[in-house]
């Protein structure tokens, strides 16, 4: 969880400061960005910030500080290829973007493996290599 608060947090900071930054005061107090062209900049630090680095890496900003790494279910082989990245990630907009990151939790805490639904639809896990794998005795 750590991990994922770390991540997000950073993706959250730089979406602040974009809208600080380029975004007009509204009656509010709120800033608000108007058009289109944002959500491409937004969109490829998404892409630098979370996807990528796990491609590359088999782990982002967040899950190097918490010295874990996404793999592979079947054969713990990390850095995962781009497409199971890619439905990680994916699945990330339904379990954090529309449910504030409590539909991750409730499945992370049901499945045997603690795994999100996007690892379960990427067949990955999170491992701590330092640690006994899932399911070894």
């Amino acid at each position: 969880m750590l991990a994922g608060l770390i991540d997000y947090g950073a993706y959250f900071a730089v979406f602040t400061g974009y809208c600080r930054m380029y975004g007009e005061p509204n009656a509010a107090g709120d800033y608000e960005v108007h058009g289109c062209s944002h959500v491409l900049f937004l969109f490829a630090v998404w892409i630098v910030l979370l996807p990528l680095p796990e491609v590359i890496w088999g782990r982002g900003i967040g899950k190097w500080l918490a010295d874990l790494h996404v793999a592979k279910a079947a054969s713990f082989e990390s850095p995962p290829d781009a497409l199971a990245v890619a439905k990680r990630h994916v699945m990330s907009f339904i379990e954090v973007g529309m449910c504030f990151g409590v539909l991750a939790v409730i499945v992370i805490l049901s499945t045997e493996r603690r795994q999100r639904l996007g690892d379960l639809w990427a067949q990955t896990l999170v491992i701590d290599r330092d640690q006994p794998l899932p399911n070894e005795s």
